[in-house]
């Protein structure tokens, strides 16, 4: 892992990156203002080189079920790959190719590509490296990127869904309607709140990105009525909605006024409220 990092800090400012501190009696003296001399380009590459050497030739090919995920011998030869790739080594990056390919790794092509992306594909034998999530040990954040506020989630599961990673309309139809990939890509569902979503509802019905739109005519109404408040007045005009429920991703806008019979109004002093937490 120490060894990994060098790697990627090496790849990211592509020059002598730090200092190595090996000597104990130094290490045991944290508030001594000690200044140890950075390596040289090539003596920091011999160092990442040797790591991941002596680190393959005591790692195992693969471990058992418990110990899933943790660093093997293919990982880190796939490292020395990398990086000699990364430092353009192309004779080494080549051996190492090979080396990787000897049956002993396990490593082969899955049959059904599509399988890769469910939940029967984990643990295939394309998999060189597993960071793997345990639910309340070692979490992830996939389902937080991808998933919407309103998606229906299984029973008993509980994440945070942000929905900030999307494909778009374009893209999506791109794919061949028999195309096994579309199975794994969300293109139309109905929310929590009942809402159904699809192109027509959300792109072509001219919504934003993230609202729905049920009653056109009011909407378009209340824009109509917005702008012609704003050209009267000077200052920002904003259209919301009262939520109906407390929501972890958005912020609110607290009005200090309990009226809301006016639907045009002038601004009333407001409080901004952060986004509430989900337990409280």
């Amino acid at each position: 892992m120490r060894t990994w990092f060098y790697g990627q800090r090496q790849n990211l400012s592509e020059s002598s990156i730090g200092s190595l501190a090996t000597d104990l009696d130094l290490l045991q003296k944290p508030e001594a203002e000690i200044v140890i001399p950075r390596l040289t380009e090539e003596a920091m590459r011999e160092y990442i080189v040797s790591n991941l050497k002596e680190a393959a030739e005591v790692l195992p090919y693969q471990y058992e079920d418990k110990d899933y995920g943790r660093f093997t011998k293919g990982l880190a030869n796939t490292l020395l790959l990398k990086f000699y790739m990364m430092t353009k080594q192309w004779d080494e990056a080549e051996k190492m190719g090979r080396e990787l390919i000897k049956p002993e790794y396990g490593y082969k092509l899955v049959d059904d590509y599509n399988s890769l992306f469910s939940l029967s594909g984990e643990k295939n034998s394309e998999v060189i490296f597993s960071c793997v999530a345990e639910a309340g040990v070692m979490e992830q954040k996939w389902f937080a990127h991808t998933l919407t506020s309103d998606y229906p989630l299984p029973a008993g599961m509980s994440v945070t869904t942000w929905g900030g990673y999307k494909i778009s309309w374009p893209a999506y139809e791109s794919y061949d309607p028999k195309d096994k990939r579309r199975e794994r890509i969300i293109g139309e569902y109905t929310g929590t709140e009942g809402v159904y979503h699809s192109r027509a509802t959300d792109r072509d019905g001219g919504t934003t990105a993230d609202h729905f739109i049920s009653n056109d005519q009011a909407y378009l109404n209340d824009i109509q009525e917005g702008l012609s408040f704003i050209e009267k007045q000077k200052g920002l005009l904003t259209i919301g909605i009262t939520p109906t429920r407390a929501e972890t991703e958005y912020g609110y806008i607290q009005v200090k006024s309990k009226d809301n019979t006016q639907k045009i109004s002038c601004p009333l002093p407001a409080l901004w409220r952060s986004a509430p937490d989900r337990s409280g």
